[in-house]
């Protein structure tokens, strides 16, 4: 899948780090040395995002590790279902979280980073 040079000068505008990747014919973004929010444990983590739809999610945003937060506002519990899915030669872990489709690279993020918020 191709994206437009627009959505990837975004991604690196906000991510100056990522790299477009692609395992299987899917295609993935790693951004390294990402502050999370929620007061999370570890503070900062490599994320790799899918982008495209697979497995019944529109785009999935994986975790080198499951961190855990001090100060987490947002209700709703993470249901991590992805442990330990290899990708790019690591190990990576995702919550169910549901995206819409449509959106832009960043707007992907952003929505995956909300629930941890």
């Amino acid at each position: 899948m191709e994206f437009s040079q627009e959505q990837i000068d975004e991604l690196l505008s906000i991510y100056p780090g990522a790299r477009q990747m692609e395992e299987g014919g899917t295609p993935y973004f790693l951004l390294p040395d990402v502050a999370l929010p929620g007061g999370a444990s570890p503070e900062k983590v490599d994320l790799l995002l899918r982008p495209v739809h697979m497995d019944g999610y529109h785009s999935r945003l994986y975790y080198p590790q499951q961190p855990t937060f001090s100060s987490r506002t947002c209700t709703e519990a993470l249901n991590w279902n992805a442990v330990n899915v290899h990708i790019l030669a690591r190990n990576w872990f995702a919550f169910s979280w549901r995206t819409l489709p449509g959106l832009t690279l960043v707007q992907m993020i952003a929505m995956h980073l909300r629930a941890l918020r």
